[in-house]
Parts: C-alpha cells; sequence; structure tokens
C-alpha cells in the first residue's frame, strides 16, 4: 500500500513531538527554591498566638485559675496537640504523566487505524467501506493489463467511477514498472514514483494522473458520468503514450 510508509513516519514524528512536549512541560513544573537568609532575631518579631502555625496550644497561667489548663500540661514537656490532616496532596507532575501517556496512547492508536484503512479514518466514511472487495485483494504486481482492463468495465458497469479511477492509477502504475519507469515497491509513496520518474514529460503527466487520483479516491469525490469520461480521456491518453 503505497501510503503505508508515510503514516509510519507520521507515527514517529508524532510520537518524538509529544515526548518533547512532555519534557517541556515537566521542567516548567519544576520550581528552584531561592536560600533565604533570616535575622538572628526572627523569631521575636513572630511570637505572638496569631503566628501559631504549628499546631500548638497556647497555654496561659493567671492567678485567677491556678488549677486551670496550665495543669493538664505543667508536667508535659511537648504540649503538641495532635492534629488530623484531612488535606490532599495534589501532584501536578504526576497527573501530566498520565495525560501525556493518554494522549500518546491514543493518537498512536488512531494513527495505526487510519493507516490500515488506506489513508483515511474509516470511523465517519461508512460509504467508502462498500463494494471494494475487489481491489482490496487485488495484487498490482502480479495482475496483467487484461486484468485491469475487466475491473475497470466491471466498475463502470456498476456506476461506481471512483473504484474505476483507482484501475487505471493502478494500471498506470503497472505499465510504468514494465517499461523499467519505476519499480513497484508496496511501502512507496506515490512521491517517491514521481521522484523516480527521468523523463519529463512522462513525470508532468504522471503527476496530472496522481492529482486527479489523489483527488478522487483519497478526497473521496464521487464522480458523474461526464466527470468521469474527462478523467478516463486523462489517464487513457497516458496509457497509450505509456505503451510506446
Amino acid at each position: 500500500m503505497p501510503y503505508k510508509k508515510l503514516y509510519l513516519k507520521h507515527i514517529i514524528i508524532l510520537v518524538l513531538l509529544l515526548n518533547l512536549s512532555y519534557q517541556d512541560t515537566h521542567a516548567q513544573t519544576q520550581t528552584i527554591s531561592e536560600e533565604k537568609v533570616f535575622e538572628d532575631d526572627f523569631k521575636s518579631h513572630y511570637s505572638g498566638r496569631k503566628y501559631n502555625y504549628e499546631g500548638k496550644k497556647v497555654i496561659k497561667n493567671t492567678a485567677d485559675k491556678p488549677n486551670g489548663e496550665f495543669s493538664k500540661y505543667e508536667n508535659d514537656s511537648n504540649p503538641d496537640i495532635k492534629e488530623d490532616s484531612s488535606q490532599d496532596v495534589f501532584s501536578l507532575d504526576g497527573n501530566l504523566s498520565w495525560l501525556f501517556i493518554v494522549i500518546l496512547i491514543s493518537a498512536v492508536i488512531f494513527l495505526a487505524f487510519t493507516l490500515l484503512n488506506d489513508g483515511t479514518t474509516g470511523w465517519f466514511n461508512i460509504k467508502r467501506n462498500t463494494s471494494l472487495t475487489d481491489y482490496q485483494t487485488f495484487n498490482v504486481q502480479t495482475a496483467q493489463p487484461d486484468d485491469f482492463i475487466t475491473l475497470i468495465n466491471s466498475a463502470e458497469n456498476d456506476n461506481n467511477y471512483r473504484l474505476a479511477i483507482r484501475y487505471y492509477f493502478l494500471f498506470i502504475l503497472k505499465t510504468m514498472s514494465n517499461k523499467s519507469i519505476i519499480k513497484l515497491e508496496e511501502d512507496k509513496t506515490n512521491t517517491e514514483y514521481l521522484r523516480e520518474i527521468k523523463n519529463k514529460s512522462f513525470a508532468n503527466q504522471f503527476s496530472n494522473a496522481l492529482y486527479l487520483y489523489n483527488y478522487t479516491w483519497y478526497g473521496e469525490f464521487d464522480l458523474n458520468k461526464l466527470q468521469y469520461k474527462a478523467a478516463k480521456s486523462n489517464f487513457k491518453s497516458f496509457l497509450k503514450k505509456l505503451k510506446r
């Protein structure tokens, strides 16, 4: 399938970009604490009751209440009051890690699914999965010219002009391969085939055929009979030139 290699490259690039994005986000969440210098008597400025943040109870002994609260803590060397903390610890870095993993897995699954569906998602394109059994089992490398003609005629009889356009394009690839203009390989892209063509005239005509094919097949453009006739004329003209 010509587009497999291209989509595999997309998956690798996306994984690398997401990894770089995660590392940048992770670095931004880390803060550097600056060392602060305090005066020797700084505690004297914060000795009042309103600065008691450690959960210790401030106890006063008055003459009026000799047996008051102080008596409970008189012999206690550490009058700390135990406090239950219900504060939830929220780790921003941990949550970002999980978010990164979820995004990465989702992206890889989506692109892999797109790759297996020949360049389109398939989730929103139910129509493209109908009447395409022939092309899915068709082997271009072992096919003969008569095979292409038979399949094109069958698609035309079913008014499936998109499929007919695909067969014409594959017919062109096969013909160029037979003429040693290109070398057919399953994982090559059509752009790579275009770069292989040394003859400038052939390259221009193949570029036009490639545009029609991409627009019709991958763009899922449904041609009417008149539009198909014009595209067919273009393909047949190129095939005739290749066979000379």
